[in-house]
């Protein structure tokens, strides 16, 4: 079982939180077209490559202000990325390493930290410290809804209106800093911990919103305990720690 474990962690297969051994590797994942561009991003950041995320290009059903998504089978748990044929300033490699985050991160329901897992593949310092400003899809378009009913609040006099997206911009702003904040310190109590601790940011895709949290708080020895503990009772804390403790 130890190198199926390796074999998953290496291709970005990470079992659920509450997954048993039947339930994860009862899951198929054949090879499929990922971009071998974007494949060396995360395995370079991550320590993964998920060459079972295929890969399509088209722009239907995608919002105006959408270079790609993820779409999850619910019942496979296969992921498909869809990117638009044309992206503008941003690199193809790297708008379809930043969605095979999301979709090796499928199984957690972690969202807290995610998008800020994702921007780590921006080349572009600006886009990894503030494209995790909206850490939900429809967070997009609730500020873009704030936006427009300001210009309709002008037309009507009701300047007030205008100050909406700016009340929404300056929270989200708040607690972009604040996660960041959070998953700093949790990556440099992980680089104390791990046995290589360039791979810090591959354990921290690895892990729930709620661990990050609790390991920015802690030091490593309580890290340490925690793996050894958790190990003995989740499957998904025997890839990580065969695979990095």
């Amino acid at each position: 079982m130890k190198n199926q474990l390796l074999e998953c962690n290496a291709r970005g297969i990470f079992p659920g939180p509450s997954e048993n051994e039947e339930e994860f590797f009862q899951r198929s994942y054949p090879q499929t077209s990922t971009s071998a561009q974007a494949l060396i991003v995360t395995a370079r950041l991550f320590d993964a490559a998920p060459d079972w995320v295929e890969v399509k290009f088209g722009s239907k059903g995608l919002m105006l202000w959408e270079g790609a998504a993820t779409w999850i089978d619910p019942k496979l748990g296969i992921s498909t990325i869809q990117v638009r044929p044309k992206l503008w300033g941003y690199p193809q490699e790297e708008v379809i390493a930043h969605e095979l985050v999301h979709a090796m991160r499928q199984k957690l329901n972690a969202n807290k930290f995610e998008e800020i897992l994702a921007f780590y593949t921006a080349k572009n310092r600006f886009r990894r410290t503030f494209g995790p400003l909206f850490s939900r899809p429809w967070e997009t378009t609730l500020f873009v809804l704030t936006i427009a009913a300001g210009w309709i609040g002008a037309m009507f006099d009701l300047y007030w209106i205008f100050l909406l997206p700016v009340i929404v911009l300056i929270g989200m702003m708040i607690r972009l800093f604040a996660s960041q904040h959070q998953f700093a310190a949790c990556l440099q109590k992980l680089k104390s911990t791990i046995k290589d601790p360039d791979k810090a940011l591959a354990v921290a895709l690895r892990l729930t919103d709620q661990e990050i949290e609790h390991f920015a708080r802690i030091d490593p020895k309580q890290i340490r305990d925690y793996a050894n503990r958790e190990k003995a009772h989740h499957l998904r804390w025997q890839q990580i720690a065969i695979s990095y403790f």
